[in-house]
């Protein structure tokens, strides 16, 4: 001990040692101990197994969407294509668009060329049958005039 310690009045050492102990809580048993190393085992177990199925779930999906990332991508790329297709074919279209309404018109026009032939023939047929009818009734009335 110190060379130096002053010392203490009885009095104070025998209160002192008349306080009692503090108290010790009991000592847990074995099975509780089993119990609750048990408990920690099964719970660090349930957290690797969540851990693990949480990664097994993102890789899942995460291989699913590159999928589908590429097959989008594939399809954007063949709509690119066929768009730039489709836009050449349009001015394409535009640019000869003239001759179609020529050729429509060309049609127009020998329809309505062959109709209005049809009518003159029509009209021919009928002013020939008048002079018919007419030659006819002017033969008919010259032959009763002779006659008479």
């Amino acid at each position: 001990m110190a060379i130096f310690k002053k010392k203490k009045d009885e009095g104070e050492d025998a209160a002192a040692a008349e306080a009692p102990a503090p108290k010790l809580p009991p000592a847990p048993s074995t099975t509780e101990l089993a119990l609750i190393g048990e408990r920690e085992k099964s719970a660090s177990a349930y957290k690797r197994a969540s851990k693990a199925e949480r990664s097994y779930r993102a890789n899942k999906n995460a291989g699913r969407a590159r999928e589908d990332f590429k097959s989008s991508k594939a399809h954007f790329k063949t709509a690119l294509a066929e768009f730039k297709l489709g836009t050449k074919a349009l001015f394409g279209a535009m640019k000869t668009s003239p001759a179609l309404v020529q050729e429509k018109r060309a049609k127009a026009d020998g329809s309505a060329e062959t109709k209005r032939a049809k009518r003159e023939e029509e009209k021919r047929k009928a002013l020939a049958e008048k002079l018919k009818k007419a030659e006819e009734k002017a033969a008919a009335e010259k032959a009763a005039e002779t006659a008479a």
